[in-house]
């Protein structure tokens, strides 16, 4: 891509300086080299791309919706995307800024799942802070605080604003979801594409007397991050015999060893001190990987789970994922004395009609049993869930009502239990924006209790749980709710 005249002149006159400053104050190439990738980045954020490079990464996008997701058309039917591909090759000029592509972009979110989307790196990069809006209620576009309508913010009406924001939104996400990502999301659009800056002056109409006033609001910065500082933590209040468990990741990764540690250590704290409640508290908890999920439960006490299962891939890729699959069988068999090895190949024999199928279908079927324990925690298990409880947490808090580990308090959560997930991550090749699709998807044939009409687990108890951290009296009042809905 040739960049600007200007640019190319900012960047030798930059390096001259630099040159020059290596020589009064000796720094070091490695400084220059640095500086030099920064700012790099920050001009090719810049770029102009033409028309067929943008239907160049239109295309290979698409491409890999239908050659990778194991089930693209859950929702919208392939006319429906391939009628979206067409209104956006339209869309593109002769030349966009990568910023503004990676915007239109953004619409294809709207008929994907919540693990199939379009990144938004080439808008804001990485990292990017702004200046928060308070907290809105949303429904049908307009927004609401406390008591009041908000006709416009900083004299401009922003329920075009949210519309965009809500369209780049996945159909799978949770309304209470959606309204965070919106919430998240509202200043970052406001300033980049609807010139609303702080100080912001909000235009608020009252519901009950219909007055009309103008008023400031605080800001402070925000930063995109996690909203916790630990992937797990307890806490203990022993007079009370309340345990914490905060879960706030699946995502243990390294951390491994010292999450068994911390679960051994606490559940054997939790039994001398004959604690009676434990909180598990997912409502932060994003997800991750499902298999952490498992040592938790083995601490709990479970019902005993009999069912099948579904496993779904692309079809395309089904072939090469039995061959590997195969693969990997016969070299664990290999490592094995004689009576397991006769037992793995029982096993691979057993398995290899439903391989044929898996090959032809892109269905793995087969059948679960996790086993009934009664020998984990003795007292009462309350689950936290909010609408940030999301991927791997959904698979938790499943699996904690499919075994009947406890009650389930809060709100409900982010997206529906069935979901695909096992993402990869792609850059489109002309503009570099980054995609992620889903893989695989992974289903129970039988339902959990307690769902709504879009598959969402509902708390058995509601409880406001979300941006607020529960304090003592919180947990004493779950636990009496509990009390008295028996």
């Amino acid at each position: 891509m040739v960049r600007p005249f200007s640019i190319k002149r900012i960047i030798l006159s930059l390096i001259s300086i630099i040159q020059y400053n290596l020589i009064q104050m000796k720094i070091s190439f490695t400084y220059v080299l640095c500086l030099f990738f920064i700012l790099s980045i920050q001009f090719s954020d810049a770029q102009k791309l033409s028309r067929q490079e943008m239907i160049t990464d239109i295309d290979y996008y698409f491409d890999i919706l239908r050659n990778k997701h194991p089930n693209l058309y859950k929702k919208y039917t392939p006319m429906q995307f391939d009628s979206l591909q067409q209104r956006l090759t339209k869309q593109v000029v002769d030349s966009m800024d990568c910023k503004d592509f990676n915007r239109l972009l953004l619409r294809i979110n709207g008929l994907t799942d919540g693990h199939t989307l379009i990144l938004t790196n080439k808008i804001w990069g990485r990292t990017h802070e702004k200046d928060s809006l308070p907290y809105f209620l949303i429904k049908d576009s307009s927004l609401f605080l406390q008591n009041n309508l908000i006709l416009s913010i900083n004299k401009k009406d922003v329920r075009d604003v949210v519309q965009e924001i809500s369209n780049m939104l996945s159909w799978e996400y949770s309304s209470l979801l959606k309204e965070e990502y919106i919430n998240s999301n509202l200043p970052f659009f406001c300033s980049s594409f609807y010139d609303i800056h702080p100080p912001y002056l909000i235009c608020l109409k009252n519901l009950e007397t219909g007055v009309v006033k103008m008023d400031t609001v605080e800001t402070k910065k925000i930063l995109y991050t996690a909203d916790y500082k630990q992937t797990f933590n307890f806490e203990f209040f022993e007079k009370d015999s309340i345990a914490i468990f905060h879960y706030n990741s699946c995502d243990i990764g390294t951390d491994l060893k010292l999450f068994e540690r911390a679960l051994s250590a606490a559940f054997e704290i939790m039994d001398k001190e004959h604690v009676k409640y434990l909180f598990i508290d997912i409502t932060k908890n994003g997800g991750g990987n499902s298999e952490y999920n498992k040592l938790i439960f083995k601490y709990l006490n479970v019902a005993k789970v009999k069912d099948g299962v579904s496993y779904h891939v692309n079809k395309s890729m089904a072939k090469s994922n039995a061959e590997n699959m195969m693969k990997g069988w016969k070299e664990q068999i290999s490592k094995e004395f004689f009576l397991k090895r006769w037992l793995l190949n029982y096993k691979v024999r057993r398995f290899k009609g439903a391989m044929l199928n898996y090959v032809e279908t892109g269905v793995l079927k087969d059948k679960v049993v996790y086993p009934k324990n009664k020998k984990g925690f003795k007292g009462k298990v309350f689950l936290l869930q909010s609408r940030k409880t999301y991927s791997a947490a959904i698979d938790f808090a499943a699996d904690f009502r499919r075994m009947k580990v406890g009650i389930v308090v809060g709100e409900k959560a982010g997206a529906p239990i069935d979901f695909c997930g096992n993402c990869e991550n792609y850059i489109l090749p002309n503009s570099g924006i980054s995609v992620v699709c889903a893989m695989s998807e992974y289903k129970y044939d039988s339902p959990v209790t307690g769902m709504d009409e879009n598959g969402i687990l509902v708390p058995d108890i509601p409880y406001e749980v979300f941006n607020r951290k529960l304090s003592l009296e919180d947990y004493w009042e779950i636990i009496e709710l509990n009390n008295c809905s028996r």
